[in-house]
């Protein structure tokens, strides 16, 4: 059961993270925060070695107000998120951390310790040796190598990695999307109708209005896009609040946004969430039609010039089973939007550099295929069989020249048909 504090003021932080070094998780009930108080309170806790991505700081007055309901039942909320939130983030030794006598005295070794609000991106990702989209997209350039892992020293700990990788192998979590889905769930079930996502910075001013459950993240860009469509689905509407217009992560924010505001427009979300985001994106229904540019790596769109021979290389390179050639008197290369993931096997795999990948969306396409390049059949001179999209067969006798082989298919070939035997 998640143990519930009340915070007692002045704050005996060398106490409380004593206590709570203790503990998995904890909600702390606090009367009138003030502004920054709930920030200041973190960043003490996570100096003193205090897995704070796992404390919840309750006001008591304002936040059974935002809400509409009890302290109770919001602890209740809380709770059941707690218990959802998984593992906990990646912890590290700070040996150069300064630590007065007291807070060795009260909460010992465990005070050189620090949880920190890096993603984490799975051993699975080194499958795709091609994919670099996480490197691509981070606003900060603190992704590095092959699986990426963070730059300590440059990643500000937005979270938009994991919000915005198309295979789900980057986690945050400091701000799992589980716990988040929870709220949601929980908010639903309580009859709240508005979840409203603000970092502790921000948290003061988010009270105006009405903001309904206020959440509380290292920053809104953690919240993956798919959430916001799952929440409409739930009768519940999933907000962002952030005043700081000179925040550092205000890019990582942006983009976060835009790419929200995509998705909401452009998909009807399905009721069932069936264990990844990806996937919750992939059973939505279409709102409209048509191609849209997206500002992150969410979906993909492919394009083929008029280079493509159809030789098939890329549907061989591509695991994700996103291009298909469809053989016949049309040669046609099919691509799947909804299954491509941007790792760019396709393009490296192609030999004539015919590809190219664009961060898009269309909302009609993502349970069809598309030709992306068409080629009629070449046939053989000697019986007529059909050899090849007689693109591919047109860029061989550029490079080759015009030789009698290149038209026949390998029986005739081999029985030197058209080539002056027998």
């Amino acid at each position: 059961m998640t143990p519930i504090l009340k915070l007692e003021k002045p704050v005996d932080i060398e106490a409380l993270a004593a206590r709570l070094a203790r503990e998995d998780a904890a909600i702390l009930v606090a009367e009138n925060l003030a502004p920054g108080e709930e920030a200041a309170l973190r960043e003490k806790l996570r100096a003193l070695g205090v897995n704070w991505t796992r404390i919840v700081v309750l006001d008591e007055e304002r936040d059974p107000k935002a809400a509409g309901k009890p302290l109770k039942e919001l602890v209740e909320i809380w709770s059941q998120a707690l218990a959802a939130a998984g593992p906990p983030p990646p912890v590290t030794v700070n040996r150069s951390k300064k630590l007065s006598r007291r807070a060795l005295i009260h909460v010992g070794a465990a005070a050189a310790l620090e949880y920190t609000a890096l993603p984490t991106v799975s051993a699975e990702c080194s499958s795709t040796p091609t994919c670099m989209i996480c490197v691509e997209a981070c606003p900060q350039g603190a992704l590095k190598g092959k699986p990426p892992k963070p730059d300590a020293t440059a990643c500000l700990e937005c979270g938009l990695c994991s919000s915005l990788c198309p295979q789900d192998l980057i986690s945050f979590q400091a701000f799992p999307t589980e716990m988040l889905k929870t709220l949601i769930d929980a908010a639903a079930g309580h009859g709240i109708h508005t979840v409203t996502l603000t970092c502790p910075l921000s948290r003061d001013t988010a009270y105006s209005g009405n903001p309904g459950l206020i959440v509380v993240a290292p920053c809104t860009a953690a919240a993956h896009p798919a959430l916001y469509l799952y929440a409409k689905s739930r009768g519940v509407e999933l907000r962002d609040h952030c005043d700081r217009e000179d925040c550092p992560l205000a890019e990582a924010r942006r983009i976060h946004v835009e790419a929200v505001e995509k998705i909401l427009s452009a998909l009807e979300p399905p009721h069932v969430w069936p264990g990844s985001p990806r996937k919750y994106l992939l059973q939505s229904s279409p709102l409209r039609e048509g191609w849209d540019e997206l500002p992150a790596p969410l979906f993909f769109r492919l394009h083929a010039s008029q280079k493509c021979t159809l030789c098939g290389a890329c549907t061989a390179a591509c695991k994700f089973q996103a291009l298909r050639l469809e053989e016949g008197e049309t040669y046609r290369l099919l691509f799947r939007h909804g299954d491509c993931v941007g790792c760019g096997a396709c393009v490296s795999a192609c030999p004539e550099d015919a590809l190219s990948l664009e961060w898009a969306l269309n909302p009609s396409e993502l349970r069809s295929e598309e030709a992306i390049a068409e080629s009629p059949a070449a046939h053989c001179v000697s019986c007529g069989k059909i050899i090849g999209p007689e693109a591919e067969i047109r860029r061989l006798e550029e490079k080759l020249g015009k030789l009698p082989y290149l038209r026949l298919c390998g029986e005739c070939r081999r029985a030197g048909h058209g080539l002056g035997g027998s």
